[in-house]
């Protein structure tokens, strides 16, 4: 977050020559909020509140629009000048209120989890520039923490604090005569507070000066971010005749705080263009102090943790976590934070029967078990009590069908859009973790592609959940730009293997290494890329008015085309295999995927099931039935037939024999297959897209096609075969459409 910390303006004596220029570095800086500490007039007359407000509402123009739309973009609190005249004496505030009626005070900038709470400081004596911060400020203050703790909890705990006012709490000059006429006289209950809330920042002006300081005390308790607040003093910003600051306060998403000082003598009229820059709290710093309070609050830490995920062609991912190392620091807490594990990157289907959990180190676990799979957490028991000093270690793996696009292609079909064909693996940050790796390792087909390069198609992503839409994180591109940096993101060739290490990652953030997906491979030499797509785009057509017909013409031609397909499997593969003889059912089935409607894919689908085959009558059935499904884009056998453009065969086998998961869908028919054979249904003049499925399966074990592409010339036989079912597909269809006349 971006503030833009300005004070001290004096309009009625401030420098006009400066204004447009101060307009014009805001544009350039582009702040989030614009946070105004006093003395916006030099005398606290209607006139000087005007001009200084106009002024005010030109710099808010130059902000970013503000995020959510209804976030604040500039907060004013007063100063002694626009109470009193002179600054000093005949104590009026009736102007002021008058002009600022509309303005407030403070805000929670729960995007950024940052909060500015601004103090009125300016009543103080009735005569001198002293401030004063009235008691029911301090009891306001309370409550609105009180608040937006009970609102937030953890979050708004971790949240960066700041309190903005006019006067100094801490000395900024050394000139101790004047500093009873102009100091915070009750400076040691504001710190006080500050300390015993955690307060990261105070801000304020007052004095003309650029300073910063550390205060330092044993107040606020055991909390780590006790006993210490930073204060930075701001300079004027348009005072006529003098040396004028501005200064840019960025707080980053890791609460490490920068302060880019730009200032502008009187003889320039122009604030210098390259800032001083003063890290007031450095991202090492942050980082340690941050940890620390996430170690207290969940009670216990880990010390490494390791996300692998490999991919295979499919785009499923096998996944694996170790949390090596679980430390208790605290039992009681520890044990009511520790009930629960929740899977990473949970975007495709999960077989319970894959989902392994084990305590690695410390005893074995008391029972584990996923207990909702709608949100993939899982229950924990660690079978004891836990006690402090307990070091623990837990492996959990599972295998996600589906997970991942492999192909731009599939990238568009998948997520509906072209995008910009990244996909990510990412890991959930819901452990203080001291050390964390990921890796993703990709199938050996990446490299085979041509003019694509995993070395420049990486990327780091640092994602933030936004609370008010949990499903729609955002990307964090200072995380991610620190962390390429520092060269946290590997790419081993030879192993073909990317990884990316965190040191000690934010609790609600998400990490994870992202790739541009390969392009499709380029045409077989003498193809032209759109020859044919028009003949697809009218059987498409064609399905899409059959459903609005009444004699349902398509019925009959699903029904033909099944049949002579039926024959072709039996010729080709059945009594080309080595058990001729076999003699039972064989079912088929089509399927046709709609590319305008969004996933899941809507289909057009056909059954028939043939019984007593035989040589001479191949065309024995007993019945057809059409549907018109819902599938999700790579579901099932036929989907992952579809997605990946290749044919697959699946066999049943028993759940205790299993060794990869199960992502077999029964859907079309009431049948469980013992064995399915899927194949894409391709355009012949460009094998690239596929526009549906052919299904061929049997209810028995015995079925040959089990054995189907285990020699080559069974290849060949499935190569042969899939070549002859594009073409007859494809002319059937082109066929019923020009009979019935279908428009595209």
């Amino acid at each position: 977050m971006r503030i833009l910390h300005i004070s001290d303006l004096h309009f009625g004596a401030h420098d006009q020559n400066l204004v447009q220029n101060l307009l014009d570095k805001a544009e350039a800086i582009k702040p989030d909020i614009i946070l105004a500490t006093g003395d916006l007039a030099d005398q606290p007359t209607p006139e000087n509140f005007q001009a200084a407000f106009a002024f005010l509402t030109e710099l808010v123009e130059r902000c970013n629009p503000p995020n959510p739309s209804n976030a604040p973009r500039l907060i004013v609190i007063p100063g002694n000048h626009d109470t009193k005249y002179y600054g000093n004496i005949l104590f009026s505030r009736r102007h002021y209120d008058a002009a600022t009626r509309d303005c407030i005070t403070q805000h929670y900038f729960i995007e950024h989890n940052v909060w500015i709470y601004g103090m009125d400081s300016s009543s103080g004596r009735g005569i001198g520039a002293t401030g004063t911060i009235r008691p029911e400020q301090f009891v306001a203050f309370q409550h609105a923490y009180h608040e937006l703790h009970q609102q937030h909890g953890a979050r708004f705990e971790q949240a960066f604090k700041i309190i903005a006012l006019h006067h100094h709490p801490l000395p900024v000059k050394e000139n101790a005569k004047l500093q009873r006429w102009l100091t915070l006289e009750n400076a040691g209950t504001l710190l006080a507070l500050a300390l015993t809330r955690h307060i990261d920042l105070i801000v304020h002006g007052h004095e003309h000066v650029q300073a910063r300081a550390r205060f330092r005390s044993s107040l606020g308790g055991s909390h780590p971010s006790s006993g210490e607040v930073n204060v930075v003093s701001a300079g004027a910003t348009l005072k006529q005749g003098e040396t004028n600051w501005v200064n840019v306060i960025t707080v980053g998403q890791d609460h490490s705080v920068t302060l880019d000082a730009y200032s502008s003598q009187p003889a320039t009229a122009a604030f210098n263009e390259h800032p001083e820059t003063h890290h007031i709290r450095p991202h090492g710093e942050a980082r340690e102090k941050h940890f620390a309070t996430q170690v207290k609050q969940n009670g216990y830490s880990i010390r490494e943790a390791i996300f692998t995920a490999e991919l295979n062609a499919d785009g499923a991912s096998i996944n694996a976590v170790q949390l090596e190392d679980l430390r208790i620091q605290d039992a009681t807490v520890a044990t009511s934070k520790l009930t629960h594990l929740q899977l990473p990157n949970a975007k495709g289907h999960i077989d319970p029967a894959f989902l392994r959990v084990r305590g690695l180190r410390g005893g074995e676990l008391g029972g584990l078990e996923f207990t909702n799979f709608a949100n993939y957490t899982a229950q924990l028991d660690f079978g004891r009590n836990l006690y402090k000093e307990d070091h623990l270690s837990i492996e959990y793996t599972w295998t996600e069908l589906d997970a991942f696009a492999m192909d731009e292609f599939q990238y568009e079909k998948k997520h509906g859009s072209t995008g910009n064909h990244m996909e990510a693996a990412l890991f959930p940050i819901t452990h203080p973790i001291e050390d964390l790796t990921l890796i993703v390792k990709f199938p050996d087909n990446f490299r085979r592609v041509h003019d694509y390069s995993l070395s420049t198609a990486l990327a780091i992503r640092v994602l933030e959940t936004d609370p008010a839409n949990t499903q729609t994180p955002y990307e964090l591109p200072a995380l991610e730009a620190d962390l390429r940096e520092h060269g946290a993101l590997r790419y081993i060739e030879a192993l073909n293997l990317a990884s990316l290490r965190i040191k000690r990652p934010p609790i609600g953030l998400l990490y994870g290494i992202a790739w541009k997906v390969p392009p499709l491979p380029p045409p077989k030499v003498g193809v032209l890329p759109e020859a044919g797509r028009t003949r697809i785009e009218r059987v498409l057509a064609g399905f899409e008015k059959e459903r609005h017909s009444a004699t349902k013409p398509w019925k009959r031609r699903l029904t033909a085309l099944l049949e002579t397909l039926a024959k072709l499997f039996y010729e080709r593969l059945i009594v080309g295999s080595k058990d001729r003889k076999w003699t039972g059912d064989l079912d088929l089935s089509i399927m046709i995927y709609n590319e305008k409607s969004e996933p899941p894919l809507l289909v057009e689908a056909g059954a028939i099931r043939y019984s007593d085959f035989e040589p001479e009558r191949p065309t024995n059935h007993n019945g057809f039935n059409h549907f018109n499904q819902h599938f999700a884009y790579g579901a099932g056998v036929a989907g992952t037939a579809y997605k990946t453009n290749e044919y697959r065969l699946w066999v049943r086998i028993p759940a205790r024999l299993r060794t990869t998961p199960d992502y077999y869908e029964t859907r079309l028919t009431h049948l469980q297959h013992a064995v399915l054979l899927s194949m894409p249904l391709q355009n012949p003049h460009d094998e690239r897209f596929p526009y549906g499925v052919i299904n061929c399966g049997s209810t028995s074990d015995l079925c040959p096609l089990r054995d189907i592409g285990q020699s080559d010339d069974e290849k060949m036989a499935l190569r042969n075969l899939q070549t002859s079912i594009n073409q007859i597909c494809l002319d059937i269809f082109q066929q019923a459409a020009e009979q019935y006349d279908f428009e595209i």
